[in-house]
């Protein structure tokens, strides 16, 4: 993935049983300020972290609703994210 620009790329995604199961690619640069998204989805999510740190936040309202950039993602987006629950995400530390 490139190093500076925000890329989302599915590597595989799959329907197992009942459920669809993706991989994707995710990176964000520190370059580049990024917008409060809403992302929903009906495939099972499981976020493994290579390097650095971000905010993860589960529910609440996005505040300050604005066009997505040329070629985004389309879902609702915003400055903030307001009565959510938020959390610091980083790699997962070895014993």
């Amino acid at each position: 993935m490139p190093k500076d620009a925000i890329t989302d790329a599915a590597i595989r995604a799959v329907d197992v049983g009942g459920s669809r199961i993706g991989i994707y690619g995710v990176f964000r640069p520190k370059s580049l300020p990024g917008d409060a998204i809403a992302h929903e989805t009906r495939t099972t999510e499981v976020y493994y972290m290579l390097e650095g740190a971000g905010t993860l936040v589960t529910g609440g309202t996005i505040v300050g609703l604005k066009p997505p950039p040329a070629g985004r993602n389309t879902g609702p987006r915003g400055d903030r994210i307001e009565g959510g629950v938020t959390r610091h995400v980083m790699p997962a530390t070895s014993s």
